[in-house]
């Protein structure tokens, strides 16, 4: 019963990174499906074993930041919508109590990891596969079928250091070249995706793999070296000119551009904030909120100005406060672990101010996952602790 609980963890966790790819009708998406599968098999599991761990503080200040939500919807603006948030936020909810119940060891965090860059990779195929059939989502833009190329391309920046972590740990041969390998396929990827957000998020995961590439024998360097070198022509012959062209523009998009027209639906928001700021005007209803203003309905890309808009300061600052929890118990882990898991808070920090993401399961995987390995890392540290001091009395 255990291991059949696990597996469908790890199957929700594997197409989380994919889930848009399989659509399953009158359904959605087929992590959806996963995920209703999970918390059944799960939940009975869990009774069987009668085994239920024990939450920590940081999931008591989620659960505030869960309920403020859901009480914004008694002065929501657009009360049709906030209920529509109100169910995925209490699904995601769920994934958190799940992840954190089947997560009883660091091996599997480990394996976890592993679903993520494996689901990972079948949308690197699904990219490739489009860019070779010229399946275009916008001009000279190629993503994975049924995601947003800036989308997919913050999910692939966050397996970098994930499966370089795991290649790390890996006792397997193929398993090390498997897992070293994503880092170039994922740069790859998210080069035909054009996205300047992902190319500088993948330049902040690669930090990671600069950190710790002095773990790696003479041969690895060698090879992995060797490997990038080889892939360079192919990049510069069969790369579009127009992708590279679209990345170099960052400086100036920054400087004197409206990143897509980001700033003006941020001002819009910001004025929206305004006059709702401590209340906010409701879980789900950025789009409403600003829709007087710039006479459309739009989402803010960016999850801290949807926050801040729908749950007003209060929310907004009980957000943080999860927040501050999760980086605090990511500086108390082990070097290697703690380096990880601070490059990887740093790319989802910067990937989510220009996506709305409060409503994703790739958030709410990542976090949940810190959590667990912060409290599994400090337990195995106090038990080496209590095993040193008993050979030494």
């Amino acid at each position: 019963m255990r291991l059949l609980g696990f597996t469908f963890i790890w199957l929700l966790v594997f197409f989380i990174p994919c889930e848009s790819v399989v659509m399953i009708p009158g359904v959605g998406t087929v992590s959806r499906l996963v995920g209703l599968l999970s918390f059944t098999i799960c939940l009975i599991a869990t009774i069987y074993l009668n085994r239920i761990r024990t939450l920590l503080a940081v999931h008591w200040v989620l659960f505030a930041f869960l309920l403020w939500s859901l009480l914004t919807y008694a002065w929501s603006i657009n009360p049709e919508q906030s209920l529509v948030r109100c169910w995925t936020y209490g699904q995601l909810m769920v994934m958190v109590w799940l992840l954190w119940q089947w997560t009883p060891d660091v091996l599997s965090i480990t394996r976890l990891f592993m679903a993520y860059v494996a689901g990972a990779y079948v949308s690197i195929g699904f990219t490739f596969y489009n860019f070779l059939a010229n399946k275009q989502v916008v001009w000279q833009r190629y993503a994975a079928t049924g995601f947003d190329p800036n989308e997919l391309g913050l999910i692939l920046a966050l397996g970098i250091p994930i499966s370089w972590y795991v290649s790390l740990k890996a006792e397997k041969y193929w398993q090390i070249i498997a897992f070293r390998f994503y880092f170039i396929a994922a740069a790859l990827a998210i080069v035909l995706t054009a996205s300047r957000m992902a190319v500088i998020t993948a330049v902040l995961a690669s930090l990671f793999v600069i950190f710790t590439f002095t773990h790696l024998t003479n041969k690895s360097k060698v090879f992995l070296s060797l490997a990038c070198v080889c892939l360079l022509p192919f990049v510069a012959a069969k790369i579009p000119v127009t992708s590279f062209e679209r990345i170099a523009s960052i400086g100036k998009e920054v400087s004197s551009g409206t990143l897509n027209n980001r700033k003006i639906i941020w001002n819009a928001g910001f004025a929206a904030l305004s006059e709702n700021l401590f209340m906010g005007t409701g879980i789900g209803t950025f789009p409403t909120a600003v829709k007087p203003i710039l006479k459309e309905a739009v989402v803010a890309h960016n999850l801290y100005l949807t926050l801040a808009v729908e749950q007003g300061v209060i929310g907004f600052m009980i957000f943080c406060s999860f927040l501050f929890c999760v980086i605090k118990s990511a500086f108390a882990m082990p070097q290697l672990e703690r380096f990880l898991w601070l490059t990887m808070l740093g790319v989802w920090g910067v990937g989510v101010a220009t996506l709305t993401w409060d409503g994703r399961k790739t958030t709410w995987l990542m976090l949940s996952l810190c959590i667990a390995s912060a409290q599994l890392l400090a337990a195995m540290n106090k038990g080496a602790d209590c095993q040193t001091r008993d050979q030494n009395a």
